[in-house]
């Protein structure tokens, strides 16, 4: 194929055009004519050249792109003549293309706006996007092919209501959700003038009638007269539980009690995060809650577990039943594990627990902070101090040990809690 005019802006001629030859990419050219400021010239690799007209939309800052007919079946003259037609036509903000897409705006579904939502946000992670999935298809699934605008102020309140009778702190997760994705709506979706198709956020309705529940933080944690019926229980997973991967199931609830991790962060580990010869775990800032990196030393029982498990052909640790895909949340052995042990506990009431016991041992708050990962990006003198690992095996031992014998201490035995040493 022969090259294109360098010159990609030049007045169209029947002599200028079929100078063109195509290239192995598509092409645009652009009319100089004093007449023509948005007529161009879109050419294939294949050699069809078409006349379009492009105009950004004062209103909405979009372009706006009009297929006006193929060259030579156009000549250059009438392809100017088209063009200042459909231009008027742009510019009054009733071209059928700037109509269809305020339509298709118009009918946005619920679906529709979390996908957008969640493919704008870079910094969105991963996990935050498949709670906020799995939130709103467990609590309004009947909602989420519905328009955005059928979802009234009404209809908010009336089901932030009904999810309340059952759990208050669901009702008011899932209206979180929604707020937010009204807000990128307002933004997101204008009409063809330009304004928002959703000027006004329907989830104010609940501040406007102060209907947000009161949510009391959950302080419940594993007692230690409690622990070795958990443990008993958790251990004995693979003689109970009817699936294919009981060890995975048993290994991840134990690696949450003996590092203290947050539910998600256990599901999503990988072993690229595991150094076996610096005994370590170290978190990606991009998968802990406060995007900080976190490391953690391995005590031997820690050391051990994953050492049994390392499969290097596998990216987690704990694998769901697609090997190339993280566990889930395994609900329902969660309740099977209360029933068996008579011990009511949430993944994160295992975090609590080790919070606890690290307490109880005296260790100190700025190490157990270092444990948990408990920074704030605000706090600037916090951010200077580098901690040496090597300071936190100890204590992580530590508390790994008090875990263990609580967990396997004889029926008769009285424990006895350590008082706070500073």
């Amino acid at each position: 194929m022969t090259a294109s005019p360098a010159k990609k802006y030049f007045r169209f001629t029947k002599t200028s055009l079929n100078a063109i030859r195509s290239t192995s990419r598509r092409e645009l050219y652009h009319d100089t004519h004093p007449d023509a400021s948005n007529l161009k010239l879109r050419v294939t690799p294949s050699g069809v050249m078409s006349f379009v007209l492009a105009k950004k939309q004062r209103q909405t800052g979009k372009v706006i792109w009009v297929t006006l007919g193929r060259y030579p079946d156009l000549t250059p003259d009438q392809a100017r003549l088209k063009a200042r037609a459909e231009l008027d036509v742009v510019l009054a903000g009733k071209h059928p293309l700037a109509v269809q897409r305020a339509e298709r705006n118009r009918q946005v579904t619920l679906r529709q706006c979390l996908d957008d939502y969640v493919k704008s946000r870079s910094n969105l992670k991963t996990t935050t996007a498949i709670q906020y999935q799995s939130i709103l298809e467990r609590h309004l699934s009947s909602w989420l092919d519905r328009p955005l605008t059928w979802i009234t102020r009404d209809r908010i309140e009336s089901r932030h209501q009904q999810l309340g009778d059952h759990s208050p702190t669901a009702a008011n997760a899932v209206m979180r959700i929604l707020r937010a994705l009204f807000n990128y709506a307002e933004e997101q979706y204008q009409d063809n003038d330009g304004n928002p198709i959703f000027p006004s956020n329907p989830v104010r309705r609940l501040s406007h009638h102060k209907a947000w529940y009161k949510e009391t933080r959950r302080e419940t944690t594993i007692k230690p007269n409690q622990l070795k019926a958990w443990y008993e229980a958790v251990i004995s997973i693979p003689e109970w539980v009817d699936t294919s991967m009981p060890e995975t199931l048993r290994d991840y609830y134990l690696l949450l009690l003996m590092t203290g991790l947050r539910r998600d962060e256990g599901l999503h580990l990988q072993w690229e995060w595991v150094d076996f010869e610096q005994r370590t775990l170290t978190l990606p800032a991009t998968v802990t809650k406060n995007g900080y990196v976190h490391s953690l030393p391995l005590s031997d029982y820690l050391f051990d577990l994953l050492n049994t498990r390392y499969r290097p052909d596998r990216q987690y640790i704990f694998p769901g039943l697609e090997s190339s895909k993280p566990l889930t949340d395994p609900k329902k052995v969660t309740r099977k594990i209360r029933e068996r042990s008579g011990v009511y506990f949430s993944p994160h009431d295992l975090r609590r627990t080790f919070i606890t016991t690290a307490s109880n041992l005296g260790i100190r708050d700025y190490t157990l902070k270092r444990l948990l990962n408990h920074r704030k990006k605000r706090d600037v003198t916090d951010s200077y101090v580098v901690p040496d690992i090597d300071e936190l095996r100890d204590p992580m031992q530590r508390i790994t040990d008090r875990l263990l014998q609580l967990a396997t201490q004889p029926d008769n035995v009285v424990v006895l809690e350590r008082k706070r040493t500073g």
